[in-house]
């Protein structure tokens, strides 16, 4: 009996704790452990920062700090150790450029002109020019800040789910 009445509590508790949360929106984490919205200007701003912050670390071939900015999803699935042994192409990053940002809410689509060149696949090294690509990036903003949605293009592949 006493446990019956401790869930109805909870229940009849829960719809009051969340929606104390969410009259606020994003970013600036409040004592409640809920957010305050930042607005879409400052939205869009900390976005183009997260994702030069991402290319510049792609471009520097530091794929840990890469792992790091991959959303909340795949990072509770995949170790950062798993993700970096899974790279069997090494390839240089070169000229990356914001084409086009569109923002929905929390999702946004990047997408991103730069240069490549491979440098070895499966440690076997390969003599190829450089060539051109542009890649559609889709970024979630998770709490207080914009993160890289994991797609595994080979399969069309997420954990995020929205």
């Amino acid at each position: 009996m006493k446990l019956r009445n401790c869930v109805l509590t909870v229940l009849c508790l829960l719809p009051v704790i969340l929606a104390g949360c969410a009259g606020f929106g994003v970013k600036s984490q409040m004592s409640s452990g809920c957010y305050r919205d930042i607005g879409e200007a400052e939205k869009k701003k900390l976005l183009l920062e997260r994702v030069n912050e991402r290319w510049a670390a792609m471009v520097a071939q530091d794929f840990s700090h890469v792992y790091d900015l991959f959303d909340p999803f795949f990072r509770a699935r995949v170790s950062k150790e798993g993700y970096l042994s899974m790279r069997n192409v090494d390839v240089d990053y070169i000229n990356p450029g914001i084409k086009s940002v569109e923002i929905r809410g929390n999702v946004a689509r990047v997408v991103i002109e730069y240069e490549y060149r491979v440098r070895a696949v499966k440690g076997k090294e390969v003599s190829l020019p450089a060539r051109k690509g542009t890649v559609e990036e889709y970024w979630l903003y998770v709490g207080d800040n914009w993160y890289n949605q994991f797609i595994n293009y080979a399969f069309g592949d997420t954990f995020a789910r929205y």
